[in-house]
């Protein structure tokens, strides 16, 4: 059923109600009425000098007590119900029969009967008709028989006198039905525009709805990048001022005494900001390109401890200035299908955290297989990290905490959770305030990519600790 049907059946049952409660009044008023006229015309009968009350009084209280009572009982109870409304009608044409006796079939009273009709055409249901036309057919033509002078005032009417008065009342039932049909069919325009209205409300409703999370959605944009913007401008400026000042400062000592130890020493320094330098922009592009979906792997078979070898490697200038030591823990060489410059990113962002978190402590980047993974695990001894800013960790903004002299985009994780799902993993981490961080990335396996019993590898970078155990 349509919303539009919906409601014109709603507006039909309302106006059944509405009319089986307007014809209990009007059958009670017409009760009282006929005990009235009962007296009025002929309160008693003569019988020589005895009189009594007069018999239309007493079909006036009784017969029309019977009448009337059914029909009020059910427009009481069940208004609107298909039998209150037939019975009604039926009630109605009865009392009008009842009113055309006390009179004593008087010509002028036959109108209550086409009154009566147009009533009934408030129900806008032509069926309702049709039971009381048969109701007056029915009476006129057996009191026509039977008792011709309560309904007609003469003793020998025409035999056909009753198809006469059903023909008034047909003629009368034509027009009221064809205006119900036309009231109907109102009804049906009404409830299809109310339909309509509602789902245009609705739609309109909708729209607004998500127009304000449109709206929240932009703010919330426009929040991200102000603040994206203005950790760029923070994050690269700093970098860049020390560059500066390493070139001004190593632009002097050369100037003043030609001295290539004091010169290197600057340029170590400042290729330490240039590495730092080069790893914001590299974030910031990834960034966009994950925010645009344009993130793609270009996937190869690596090694990963020799990847993990080499991006310690990479860090090993800022590690030495932070007074941290790296040592590498394996036990076997694996071999992942894997994007290796990215992953080669996101084991760079772990270890730069590591090292900026947990300065002057010790450093263990372990890579070992689990089942069908392989996990490589980055632990600190730094500050922690709260239970409160743990969830936030990844969502892009994070900063682990702003009152430390430690500051960063926040973004390096993001990005590294990002690069690590597109591969089918995970990164998670573990940690308690005081007492460090581990950093977990775990990769899918296949089952050829295990090598046991790798060969020991000799490399140890100064200030490191770099060996398979």
């Amino acid at each position: 059923m349509t919303r539009a049907d919906q409601f014109f059946r709603q507006d039909k049952e309302a106006i059944h109600r509405h009319t089986d409660r307007m014809f209990a009044c009007l059958l009670f008023l017409q009760y009282i009425a006929g005990i009235a006229a009962a007296f009025f015309i002929s309160p008693q009968t003569w019988s020589g000098s005895q009189s009594s009350v007069h018999f239309h009084v007493w079909a006036a209280t009784i017969l029309g007590a019977v009448i009337v009572s059914a029909p009020i009982a059910l427009a009481y109870f069940i208004p609107g119900q298909t039998l209150t409304r037939h019975v009604i009608a039926v009630a109605q044409m009865l009392d009008s029969a009842l009113l055309i006796h006390l009179s004593g079939g008087r010509i002028e009273t036959h109108f209550h009967v086409f009154g009566s009709l147009a009533f009934l055409g408030f129900y806008r249901d032509s069926w309702v008709l049709v039971s009381a036309s048969i109701v007056v057919a029915v009476d006129h033509f057996l009191r026509g028989i039977y008792w011709p002078q309560s309904v007609y005032g003469v003793l020998n009417p025409s035999t056909w006198r009753w198809i006469e008065h059903t023909g008034w009342v047909l003629f009368e039932d034509f027009f009221i039905a064809l205006g119900t049909q036309h009231s109907l069919r109102e009804m049906k325009e009404i409830a299809d525009r109310r339909a309509d209205l509602e789902a245009v409300a609705q739609e309109r409703a909708e729209n607004i709805v998500r127009l304000k999370e449109t709206q929240s959605q932009l703010q919330h944009s426009l929040e991200i990048r102000d603040s994206f913007l203005s950790l760029c401008g923070r994050e690269l400026k700093s970098p860049l001022t020390t560059l500066k000042l390493f070139a001004e400062l190593a632009q002097r000592t050369i100037e003043k005494s030609p001295s290539i130890d004091k010169a290197k020493q600057f340029i170590e320094q400042s290729q330490i900001h240039i590495t730092r330098l080069h790893q914001l922009v590299d974030v910031i592009l990834e960034v966009t390109r994950i925010r645009a979906g344009l993130l793609t792997l270009m996937r190869e078979k690596c090694e990963l401890n020799d990847l993990i070898q080499n991006t310690v490697l990479r860090y090993r200038h800022i590690a030495l200035n932070s007074g941290c030591s790296i040592a590498i823990e394996s036990t076997e060489i694996i071999h992942g299908w894997c994007d290796r410059a990215r992953l080669d990113q996101v084991v760079g962002h772990l270890l730069s955290n590591a090292i900026k978190y947990g300065a002057f402590h010790p450093i263990t980047i372990s890579l070992s297989a689990e089942g069908v993974s392989a996990k490589i695990a980055i632990r600190d001894q730094g500050m922690g990290i709260s239970n409160e800013l743990r969830p936030r960790l990844f969502d892009g903004y994070g900063d682990l905490n702003r009152s430390t002299v430690a500051t960063g985009f926040g973004l390096g994780l993001y990005v590294s959770k990002q690069i690590v799902e597109k591969h089918g993993g995970t990164l998670t981490v573990e940690s308690e305030l005081g007492k460090g961080s581990v950093f977990v990335v775990q990769l899918p396996l296949h089952s050829e990519d295990r090598v046991p019993n790798p060969p020991i590898r000799e490399a140890k970078p100064v200030g490191f600790e770099a060996g398979h155990q």
